[in-house]
């Protein structure tokens, strides 16, 4: 069975064919360390990030986590990306963030200033595992999470003590360098923006906390797969402990702060509080808002984006307002200092379509589906008027939308491993689509899950397919619900809310039948 997405609505289908082409065109094979290796983007953190897509289209989701996970540095950190020795990347950084593979010709590189490796690589075995099923494989994955979460929450340049929060040099959001410009002098500027010494002002970022909430959630979910009950509820109050102290900590004007200043003096000087940058919609992602934090986030986008009309043809912000008159190389609305960046826009549909904004996710969707229509390929970055900027990899931004499309719009998630016990939340009257035919497939496993939706005046039917167990519904209606029934009998249901939409509730006997909803 195939991953399939066929709608009654050509843009969508369209937009599906755009994002899962470039999504795949980044995945490919290497010979690596004496064997094949499917990796994407040649960096660990692209790589991430992309199998939110590959998941749905590969079999081989492990053998590039383990290249990486290989060349771990010895004190727990996974490096960015590796080049030849000699390449000019490896004179940027200091040796001590270097691991040099001279039987290889090649030399594993740490970006110093970066501190979101090591919960992304918890995210990637999770995806792994939750494709797979594959208990053996993760409990040989543990021990190297370990390590490099032990290294993220304990090493002097990651962790405030102070605060129990990562810290990070003074970067935009997430990027790989902070601010420092020399007009007359490239190579120094390229150093001195991924220099980290007692020099440099640190910071601490709502997106490297939100990665590591999540991360240990993710840990502890896996840990009590493999029986480690004790250790996996360790998790989950520290990760609790996180995300507690973050939300008291760094939220701002209706969002999460750009950075919050270990430097007093610098946080007169930018007032971040004001500042929205990139990882707020992956905040929401991750579940570290409250829903109604999540909903405010939400929000501040089409909000600011209504001041904005004139010069920004999207809301999908890195930066904003971006930094002036430049932060590193980049000038106000250049790349990460205020560009625009197509991963927001799908985060933050996926996002919307889970915290009650579903018409505004559609909206989403359907602009995005016009700027690919329009340039005729999906890009990376934009400078706000629309012009396309590059920088990057788009099967990141590609693969956001595969996600937000399958999870979010289809409403498919897989809440145990290779699809054995599923929610549906079928979200397809947000969008005025009327029938379609959605599978979402884990070819690593051959598990899989799907339906047929067909809405008409009287009714909504569901006919469900899949490789698992249990299912549960959770139906956008914007109608009353009067019966719901699977394979014919009368089913309990009931009616929630979130904000002011309406779901129909239900759980299912099996995976395998007919649902039908009459509506009022």
């Amino acid at each position: 069975m195939k991953t399939v997405f066929q709608t009654s609505d050509e843009a969508i289908n369209d937009l599906w064919r755009w994002a899962v082409a470039y999504a795949m065109n980044d995945y490919h094979y290497r010979n690596l360390d004496g064997r094949l290796v499917a990796i994407g983007p040649e960096w660990l953190r692209d790589h991430v990030h992309e199998m939110k897509a590959y998941k749905y289209f590969f079999e081989d989701l492990t053998s590039g986590l383990e290249f990486f996970f290989r060349h771990q540095l010895p004190d727990g950190q996974f490096p960015d990306f590796f080049v030849p020795i000699g390449d000019q990347h490896q004179k940027f950084v200091d040796p001590a963030w270097e691991l040099e593979d001279t039987a290889e010709n090649r030399v594993f590189i740490r970006i110093p200033v970066e501190a979101d490796l090591e919960y992304l690589a918890v995210e990637g075995v999770h995806q792994a595992w939750k494709a797979t099923g594959d208990l053996e494989w993760l409990e040989k994955q543990i021990p190297i999470l370990l390590r490099g979460l032990k290294h993220l929450t304990t090493d002097r340049w990651r962790w405030s003590r102070e605060h129990g929060l990562v810290k990070r040099p003074f970067t935009p959001d997430t990027w790989d360098f902070i601010h420092f410009y020399d007009p007359n002098d490239h190579f120094k500027t390229n150093c001195e923006i991924r220099r980290m010494d007692e020099t440099v002002p640190f910071c601490i970022f709502h997106g490297d906390n939100s990665g590591l909430y999540s991360a240990s959630m993710l840990i502890a979910e896996m840990l009590n797969a493999l029986g480690e009950d004790e250790e996996a509820r360790r998790w989950t109050e520290f990760g609790e402990g996180v995300r507690q102290r973050a939300n008291q900590l760094l939220w701002g004007d209706g969002f999460y702060m750009h950075q919050y200043h270990l430097n007093p003096e610098l946080e007169k000087k930018h007032n971040e509080r004001f500042r929205l940058s990139l990882s707020n919609p992956y905040d929401v992602n991750r579940g570290m808002p409250t829903h109604e934090m999540a909903v405010s986030i939400i929000d501040s986008y089409p909000t600011r984006w209504e001041i904005r009309k004139d010069t920004h043809i999207a809301e999908w912000f890195t930066i904003d307002p971006p930094y002036e008159p430049r932060f590193g190389w980049y000038v106000p609305g250049e790349y990460v200092n205020g560009g625009l960046f197509g991963a927001v826009g799908g985060e933050l549909a996926k996002a919307a379509f889970n915290h009650g904004r579903e018409a505004y996710a559609v909206d989403i969707l359907r602009r995005y589906h016009a700027i690919a229509k329009r340039d005729g390929e999906v890009r990376f970055m934009f400078w706000p008027d629309g012009r396309p900027y590059g920088g990057g990899p788009p099967g990141w931004c590609a693969a956001a939308f595969v996600s937000a499309m399958v999870e979010g719009l289809a409403g498919i998630e897989d809440r145990a491993t290779c699809f054995r016990d599923v929610r549906i939340s079928p979200r397809w009257s947000a969008a005025g689509i009327e029938s379609a035919r959605v599978v979402a497939s884990y070819p690593a496993s051959g598990a899989y899950f799907g339906y047929e939706y067909k809405e008409t005046t009287h009714d909504v039917t569901l006919r469900c397919f899949g490789s698992g167990e249990t299912l549960s519904l959770h139906l956008l209606t914007m109608r009353p619900v009067r019966r719901l029934s699977f394979n014919g009998v009368s089913t309990e249901f009931e009616v929630s809310h979130i904000e002011e939409s309406t779901y129909v509730d239900a759980s299912l006997a099996a995976q395998n039948g007919s649902i039908q909803v009459l509506l009022g």
